[in-house]
């Protein structure tokens, strides 16, 4: 919430009308209340309260809630059936891709790729039932006043995707908002989701290219030491210990590590997005280790991406 009051304290001090549209309480799940807990909505519409009054002059809230008759028979009778966590990423609705955002939002909350869809077949309808209320309300609030961009968070789970799919579906701008390096900074992707990979690339390319080699160093020093030093917004090392290595090391002998990223983010962004070689990193792992068996001499170590620490 704080990165949405920057922005629109910045867009309001340009001169821009600004509305912000928000959730009343009308949604059944979402990402902060999945089991739409009273107490936790109480607390998110009190942060929203006190950050409102950062934010000069006052902006115009409304509820974004906005669906007609035909909406919601259409996500009333919009289901997934399927057995499979697969054919749920296969699901959509129009352009939005609406199987992989919920199915990106499960394999998070249950750190699991292959989910058993048949076990959450309920939660699952739910976020389908939330991510079309959103898609729908978001297309209605387009077709009766002219906007000029949105913002939304992150992007990739289930309802902010419908964001982003409604906003483009009317060739309208949209900028995925996400936290960065420290508090002070923030990355705001334009049409597009932060964990697309191949506009990343792009982006890292046509900067490298753009950039003199001074700047170059002293911005990846700047990152790489600000990393190691605890000082980022995400810490990763703060609990690790200096200068020591697994209490079965032995110099005397090849020593592999493999340090896997945390796959919840990125098991469900695109058809096209994925490694043809192995289904998934603990597929990879257990093939290096069956691979590393003639080894005699040979120790394999691997540490999960800290993002993945409360499940290790």
């Amino acid at each position: 919430m704080e990165i949405q009051a920057d922005i629109t304290q910045q867009l309001l001090d340009k001169g821009h009308e600004v509305t912000k549209l928000v959730c009343n309480r009308e949604l059944p799940v979402c990402f902060v209340n999945p089991e739409h807990k009273l107490t936790v909505c109480s607390h998110c519409t009190s942060r929203k309260a006190a950050i409102r009054k950062l934010v000069t002059p006052r902006v115009h809230e409304q509820s974004f809630l906005n669906l007609t008759k035909e909406n919601r028979n259409s996500i009333k009778n919009f289901r997934f059936e399927g057995s499979t966590i697969e054919s749920l990423k296969s699901l959509k609705y129009e352009n939005f891709d609406i199987g992989m955002a919920v199915a990106s939002m499960l394999i998070e909350k249950y750190r699991d790729c292959d989910l058993e869809t048949n076990r959450i077949m309920q939660e699952i309808n739910d976020w389908i039932g939330a991510s079309l209320t959103v898609y729908f309300s978001v297309l209605n609030h387009l077709a009766e006043k002219q906007v000029d961009r949105v913002y939304v968070f992150n992007g990739r789970r289930s309802i902010y995707r419908g964001v982003v799919r409604a906003c483009r579906s009317v060739n309208t701008d949209v900028y995925c908002l996400d936290g960065h390096r420290n508090l002070s900074r923030f990355t705001h992707l334009k049409n597009r989701i932060y964990h697309d990979i191949k506009a990343h690339h792009e982006d890292v390319e046509k900067l490298w290219s753009e950039t003199d080699p001074a700047t170059r160093e002293r911005v990846g020093r700047q990152f790489f030491e600000e990393q190691a030093s605890g000082r980022a917004l995400f810490n990763f090392t703060k609990d690790q210990q200096e200068n020591q290595l697994p209490r079965n090391w032995n110099s005397s002998e090849d020593n592999v590590a493999v340090f896997p990223s945390s796959e919840f983010e990125l098991a469900a962004i695109s058809e096209d997005f994925g490694v043809s070689f192995y289904k998934d990193q603990l597929t990879a792992i257990k093939s290096i280790a069956a691979d590393l068996e003639a080894c005699n001499a040979c120790l394999l170590y691997t540490s999960p991406s800290p993002r993945d620490k409360r499940q290790s």
